[in-house]
């Protein structure tokens, strides 16, 4: 909602990778220092949070997979700013909630059926659920009555 707004507004002033860079740089300060603290403590101390952000940074494929993260998040915020800007913060969001279909979608069919990973499956409430949502944003981000009515044939 309000993200959607403010990043529409700015990046129709700015580029889309200035306003991804100072939202992750943002996002990644306060993450560290404010959030991961405050994890450390709910579970037994400050000690917690710090052994395992120098176990992190130290990690090679943990650095690996977070510099292939970081790519793959700069690839989705870059189209979602700029679809924001383009078309305007309340349709660019509710096309990026699709993700409540697609995420456990591609996860069922990506680690459960190809991967033979267990546990992938949802329930049937939450996959009706997920198609609801499906239909609410369609009825969103367009008008409905359009697929009723019939289109008029222009002739050259």
């Amino acid at each position: 909602g309000f993200e959607g707004c403010v990043a529409g507004y700015g990046s129709a002033m700015i580029d889309p990778e200035i306003g991804i860079c100072i939202r992750q740089v943002t996002s990644g300060i306060a993450n560290l220092f404010i959030l991961v603290p405050i994890f450390g403590m709910m579970a037994g101390g400050i000690n917690v949070s710090t052994d395992l952000v120098v176990q992190a940074f130290t990690s090679a494929p943990a650095m690996g997979w977070f510099a292939l993260s970081g790519l793959l998040s700069f690839i989705t915020f870059m189209t979602w700013y700029a679809g924001n800007s383009m078309c305007g913060a309340g349709l660019g969001t509710s096309c990026n909630a699709t993700y409540s279909f697609f995420g456990p979608l591609f996860c069922l069919l990506v680690l459960g059926v190809y991967g033979g990973m267990d546990g992938w499956a949802l329930p049937s409430v939450a996959w009706i659920g997920a198609v609801l949502m499906m239909l609410g944003i369609l009825t969103i981000s367009m008008n409905p009555l359009d697929l009723l009515r019939k289109k008029k044939m222009e002739v050259e």
